[in-house]
C-alpha cells in the first residue's frame, strides 16, 4: 500500500516537471517573436526605398518613324544659254511638263527674221536645181520674167520710199514726244538738283543721237526743231537721190534713237513722282511713249517687209536664171551644193534660236520657275527647276501628329524590308506636301525622301523602306528621362534627391518646398525649362537642375 503511494506520488512529480517544461517553451518562443519585432522597430532603415537617375550631359535625338515605297524621281535645273529679253513663259510652279516641252523663250526677234530669210534662201535654192534638172519652157521664162520684175519693184518700194515714209513719221513722233519731255522738264527740273541734272542728261543722249549736235539738254523745243542736222539731214538727203543701203542703215538709226527716247520717257515718268505733277501731264508722258512703241513696231515690221521683198526678189530671180540656163552636170552639182549649204544656214539659225528655248529634258512637275516675262536673263542662271519621273526616291505618308516635326533636309536613315535592318542607306527629306491625304480617317501628309547616292542597283521601285526621320540632335545638354518630369499648374517639375550631409545641395535648394524627410534623404520639388523632347526617352533640361543631381522616377 505505501508502495502504490508512492508510486503515485512519483508520477505526480514526474508530470509536473514536464508540464514546467512545456509551459516554459511557449513563454520562450513568445519572447523570441517580442525580441524579433521590437529589434525591426528599433534597427528599422531609415531611408525610403526609392529609383533615381542622375543628371548628365549627353546627346538628345527626336526621330520620327514612318514607312514609305520607292519610287523614281529626278530633278533638272535649267537655264538659257544666252542672255535676252524674255518674251514668253508657258509654264507654272507645279505645272507638269513632258519631254522636250518649250518652258520659256527669248525674244527672238531678228533671229527670226533670219531664219524667214534662210527658209526663202532655201526655198530659192531648191527651186533652182529642181529647175536645172528639170529643164525650162519659154512660157515658164516669161512668167519668171514677170515674177522677177514685180519682186524688184516690190523690193525697190520697200526700200527706198515705203521706208522713207515709216523713217520720217517715226523721227516725227520722236521730236513729239521731245516737245513734251522738255514741256515737262521746264517747269519741274530746270533747276540744278540731282533730278534736273539727269533728265537734262537723258534729253542730250537723245538728241544728239538724233541732230549729232551736241549742248542741247537744256534747251528750248523751238531751238531743237529748227535744226536739219543729223538723221533729219540723211532723210533730206535720201529724199532727193534714192540709196537702198543708205536707207536700210537708217532704219536701224531711227530705231535706235526711238529705244532712246522710250527710255527717256520712262525716266522722266519715274521722276515725275517725285513732283506734285497732274494726271494730265503724267498722261501726256504715257501717251507719248505709246506712240514711240508704235513707231518702233512699225520700223521693225518694215525692216521684215524688206527682208522678205528681199527674199521674195532673190527667189524670183533665182527662178527667172533658172528658167533661163541650159542644165549642165556641174550645175546640177553647184545646185545640190547650194541645197546643201542652205539647208545648214538654216539649221544653224534654227540652232541659234534653240539657244534662246528652254525646253525640259525630262517628264516632271515644275519645282520652281525664277523668271517672268519682260525681264533680262542672264546666261547659266538657273530659272526652272524640274522634278522628273526617274531616279529613285521614297514616298511616306507622314500622320499629323509627326508631321510638325519634320522639316525639308532633314537627314532620314532608310532600311528596307528586303535587306533586312543592318542594310542601311542614308536620305533626306526634299519636299513636304502641303494638303493633307486621309487614310483610314487620319489626315497624313505626302513627304519625298530622296537618297543620298544613285545608280545603286539594289535599290527598286515599290520596295518597302523604314524611316527614322531625325528632326532634331542636341549634343552636350543636360538631359534626364522624360518620364521624370511632370507638370503642374503649367509649370514642369522633377524631384530631386538630397542627401542630408550634401550642404551644397540644401543650400540650393533651400528656398523649395520639401516633399519627403527623413534622416538620410530630403526631396525637393524643382521647378525647371526643358528643351528638345528625345524620342529615346531623354529630354533635355535647359535651367534648373545640374549635371549629376538624382531625380525621382515617377
Amino acid at each position: 500500500m505505501n508502495f502504490i503511494n508512492s508510486n503515485i506520488v512519483s508520477n505526480r512529480k514526474i508530470s509536473g516537471v514536464i508540464s514546467f517544461v512545456i509551459r516554459r517553451k511557449y513563454a520562450v518562443i513568445l519572447t523570441l517573436i517580442m525580441l524579433l519585432i521590437a529589434s525591426y522597430f528599433i534597427f528599422k532603415p531609415n531611408s525610403i526605398s526609392i529609383r533615381t537617375a542622375v543628371a548628365s550631359i549627353g546627346r538628345v535625338e527626336q526621330i520620327i518613324s514612318a514607312t514609305g515605297k520607292v519610287e523614281k524621281a529626278d530633278m533638272a535645273d535649267l537655264a538659257f544659254d544666252r542672255s535676252g529679253r524674255v518674251s514668253w513663259v508657258g509654264i507654272r510652279v507645279g505645272d507638269r511638263v513632258k519631254s522636250g516641252q518649250i518652258l520659256a523663250m527669248l525674244d527672238t526677234g531678228e533671229l527670226s527674221a533670219q531664219r524667214m530669210n534662210a527658209v526663202a534662201n532655201l526655198d530659192s535654192v531648191k527651186a533652182k536645181m529642181d529647175q536645172i534638172l528639170s529643164g525650162a519652157r519659154q512660157e515658164d521664162v516669161n512668167i519668171a520674167q514677170i515674177n522677177y520684175d514685180n519682186a524688184l519693184k516690190n523690193l525697190n518700194n520697200a526700200k527706198t520710199k515705203n521706208s522713207l515714209d515709216v523713217i520720217r513719221n517715226a523721227l516725227n513722233g520722236a521730236l513729239n514726244a521731245m516737245v513734251s519731255y522738255t514741256d515737262i522738264q521746264y517747269v519741274y527740273f530746270s533747276d540744278n538738283s540731282n533730278d534736273s541734272t539727269i533728265i537734262a542728261n537723258q534729253k542730250e543722249d537723245i538728241l544728239q543721237y538724233i541732230f549729232k549736235t551736241s549742248q542741247l539738254g537744256r534747251t528750248n523745243s523751238w531751238y531743237f526743231l529748227n535744226l536739219k542736222s543729223g538723221l533729219i539731214d540723211s532723210l533730206n538727203r535720201l529724199d532727193q537721190n534714192y540709196n537702198a543701203d543708205q536707207i536700210k542703215l537708217l532704219l536701224g538709226d531711227t530705231k535706235t534713237a526711238l529705244y532712246r527716247t522710250k527710255d527717256g520717257l520712262d525716266i522722266m515718268y519715274s521722276k515725275m513722282n517725285g513732283v506734285v505733277s497732274t494726271e494730265a501731264e503724267k498722261t501726256k508722258i504715257s501717251n507719248a511713249k505709246t506712240s514711240i512703241l508704235s513707231q518702233i513696231s512699225s520700223l521693225i515690221s518694215q525692216e521684215q517687209t524688206i527682208t522678205m521683198a528681199e527674199a521674195s526678189f532673190n527667189n524670183a530671180e533665182a527662178q527667172l536664171n533658172l528658167k533661163k540656163a541650159p542644165a549642165t552636170e556641174f550645175d546640177i552639182t553647184m545646185a545640190m551644193a547650194q541645197v546643201t549649204q542652205a539647208e545648214a544656214g538654216l539649221a544653224l539659225i534654227d540652232a541659234q534660236i534653240s539657244k534662246n528655248l528652254i525646253r525640259s529634258p525630262i517628264g516632271g512637275i515644275v519645282a520652281s520657275s525664277d523668271i517672268q516675262r519682260g525681264e533680262i536673263s542672264s546666261p547659266g542662271k538657273v530659272v526652272i527647276t524640274i522634278l522628273g519621273d526617274s531616279n529613285y526616291e521614297i514616298t511616306a505618308n507622314i500622320p499629323e501628329a509627326d508631321i510638325t516635326k519634320v522639316r525639308v533636309d532633314n537627314v532620314v536613315k532608310v532600311t528596307l524590308d528586303a535587306f533586312g535592318q543592318d542594310v542601311i542607306w542614308q536620305a533626306k527629306v526634299t519636299s513636304i506636301y502641303p494638303s493633307e491625304k486621309m487614310i483610314e480617317g487620319v489626315p497624313t501628309y505626302e513627304t519625298k525622301i530622296q537618297f543620298d547616292v544613285n545608280g545603286d542597283e539594289r535599290i527598286k521601285t515599290g520596295l518597302t523602306a523604314n524611316l527614322e526621320i531625325t528632326n532634331a540632335i542636341k549634343d552636350n545638354i543636360i538631359n534626364v528621362p522624360s518620364r521624370s518630369i511632370y507638370e503642374k499648374d503649367g509649370q514642369k517639375f522633377v524631384k530631386v534627391v538630397v542627401q542630408n550631409d550634401d550642404n551644397i545641395a540644401m543650400t540650393r535648394f533651400a528656398n523649395l518646398s520639401e516633399t519627403i524627410e527623413n534622416k538620410k534623404t530630403i526631396i525637393y520639388e524643382v521647378p525647371i525649362s526643358v528643351g528638345l523632347k528625345g524620342s529615346d526617352g531623354k529630354t533635355e533640361i535647359i535651367f534648373g537642375i545640374e549635371e549629376g543631381d538624382n531625380i525621382l522616377i515617377q
